[in-house]
């Protein structure tokens, strides 16, 4: 009989990985194989390594493993260097991220995520989003500094169907302009020349007109700031007013507040809710400026979906957007934009949207942990507040209880662990729109199903 290494040869490695039967046979396999020597690109690439590591990290992160988790990233760092910085690992470490980021360990999530600004374009794809977690959790020096070192590597790289140095360089403009607002004093907007002058660098010119608008929003106390019915820039005026409105009442960084407002501009401007609710405009200004304000469950829930779909990666966008409904909202009745009834419905199904964050994925409401961070919003009350902050942080403790061969019912699991808190409440959110599978797996290294071209991993996958 011819006696194979299981570690050398890949059909007999995918053949004694696909024999596991629970998460502890599954770390040790794992674990015996990066120990046993440096895994080569074709090993890798014929095995699917990364496939069942990621399986790896999702189980002992749902059961709470973090210590075996973080001693395993050790050793893939010390024995196995060139996979440590692969793409195959950075998804690995776009988890440990949120992890580090969630326990406010800045140091280590900046050991972390140096991976990725080393080459991001290695998986722009995880780049992206870890870095939007970043400034979600409002490290807006951090955010800068990553953009200023990736801006050109991005750029120069030819790959992209679309510009994602544009994001980079929109993360520097709101990043750069926090830091000018804290240490210079902003009287006009000659006092922005000198940072309109540094966006050059990153493809970004602005107007005399435009950083007049912003100088006299930023020096202009939030209680003073008022609607000018004749301002010429309203939408960059309304923009940078919501940055400041939280910045100087929520101590929220300029970086945070621009996810926010760029979500909520996205939902109010869209072309399919402006023509459902072309009827039901009751803002002063909306007709003049293309915007429609309002909001309902269903709304909120279809643009909720657009954001957190099964293969889309941004899902804290759409956490963020739910949880930052009441902020907005207070912010657009502070300016008389809204009336009282629309505030109230905001505010209404914003809370709606809340429930259903922290009641439905009560094993992972921990990894948006940005939202705990985040100061109460005026509509909100103390107890609400504390209430959902304790919720976030129990979540952590919460532990998946079904092992690595026996998660096929997940989606039931997740069905029955929702319970609404109000009787009336009645979501069919995105949970309708998640895909079951009925066709053969697509290996990541296969031809992707789009027609692209390129392999699955590298595209849709």
């Amino acid at each position: 009989m011819e006696i194979v290494n299981i570690y050398t040869d890949a059909d007999a490695w995918f053949a004694a990985a696909e024999s596991v039967q629970s998460t502890d046979e599954l770390l040790q396999f794992l674990t015996d194989t990066f120990n046993y020597a440096p895994i080569s690109e074709d090993f890798e690439e014929n095995t699917d390594i990364s496939a069942y590591l990621i399986d790896l990290t999702d189980e002992l992160i749902e059961q709470k493993r973090m210590a075996e988790l973080l001693e395993f990233e050790q050793l893939v760092k010390e024995k196995q260097k060139r996979y440590y910085t692969s793409e195959g690992f950075l998804h690995i470490s776009s988890m440990l991220l949120e992890y580090h980021l969630f326990f406010q360990e800045e140091e280590k999530a900046k050991a972390t995520f140096a991976q990725f600004v080393k080459n991001p374009n290695e998986d722009i794809d995880l780049f992206l989003p870890a870095l939007n977690t970043i400034a979600l959790y409002g490290k807006n020096e951090w955010v800068s500094e990553i953009c200023a070192k990736v801006y050109n590597p991005i750029k120069e790289c030819d790959e992209y169907f679309g510009d994602p140095e544009v994001k980079m360089s929109y993360f520097y403009y709101f990043g750069s302009l926090q830091k000018v607002f804290e240490t210079q004093n902003i009287e006009s907007g000659e006092d922005l020349t000198d940072w309109a002058n540094t966006l050059l660098e990153y493809d970004i010119e602005i107007s005399s007109d435009i950083c007049n608008t912003l100088a006299k929003v930023l020096s202009t106390p939030w209680e003073n700031l008022k609607m000018q019915k004749n301002e010429s820039h309203v939408d960059p005026w309304l923009h940078i007013a919501f940055i400041k409105y939280m910045h100087e009442t929520k101590n929220m960084s300029f970086s945070t507040s621009n996810i926010i407002y760029d979500l909520f501009y996205d939902f109010w401007t869209s072309e399919k809710k402006s023509k459902k609710d072309s009827k039901k405009y009751s803002k002063k200004y909306s007709k003049k400026d293309g915007i429609n304000y309002d909001i309902d469950f269903d709304s909120m829930d279809e643009y909720f979906g657009s954001l957190t779909g099964f293969f889309n990666q941004y899902r804290n966008k759409g956490v963020a957007y739910v949880w930052s409904i009441p902020y907005v909202y207070d912010f657009l009745f502070s300016l008389d934009l809204i009336d009282s009834k629309l505030h109230q419905t905001a505010i209404d199904t914003g809370r709606k949207g809340r429930t259903f964050i922290l009641g439905g994925e009560v094993n992972s409401s921990w990894k948006d942990g940005f939202i705990k961070y985040w100061e109460k919003a005026d509509s909100i009350s103390e107890e609400e507040h504390t209430e959902a902050v304790q919720k976030i942080d129990a979540s952590f403790e919460h532990k998946y209880t079904k092992d690595y061969s026996k998660k096929e019912n997940i989606w039931e699991d997740f069905m029955s662990s929702y319970e609404p808190s109000s009787k009336n409440y009645k979501p069919k959110p995105v949970l309708k729109e998640i895909p079951v599978r009925t066709d053969a797996k697509i290996g990541r290294n296969d031809p992707c199903t789009c027609g692209s071209g390129k392999k699955y991993k590298k595209c849709c996958g």
